[in-house]
């Protein structure tokens, strides 16, 4: 079973070097994160806003997104298409 994390604010972190630990994150914020280049495959958010942060060129494979909004983030070369689809829901503002 995966790790359960609720309601945690992540600011500022670099996970670029070491990735963002393998859990189902519930109504986290992640603001000013730099996953760049980095490692998000099999990770589940629900109900998470992404604000401010580099997800450029993440690998998202099986990566489940369900209730999440990202604004004013850079999001270059992700490949949505490789998520797991099943009840995905996301939404942009302001992005790049």
């Amino acid at each position: 079973m995966e790790k359960l994390i609720l309601d945690q604010t992540f600011k500022g972190e670099n996970y670029t070097i070491s990735r963002l630990p393998r859990a189902e994150y519930e109504n986290c914020i992640f603001e000013r994160c730099d996953f760049s280049k980095g490692y998000l495959d099999n990770q589940i958010f629900l109900e998470c806003e992404f604000i401010d942060c580099n997800l450029s060129n993440v690998n998202l494979v099986n990566t489940t997104f369900k209730e999440v909004k990202f604004s004013h983030c850079k999001l270059m070369g992700l490949a949505f298409h490789t998520c797991n689809s099943f009840l995905m829901d996301f939404s942009f503002y302001d992005c790049n």
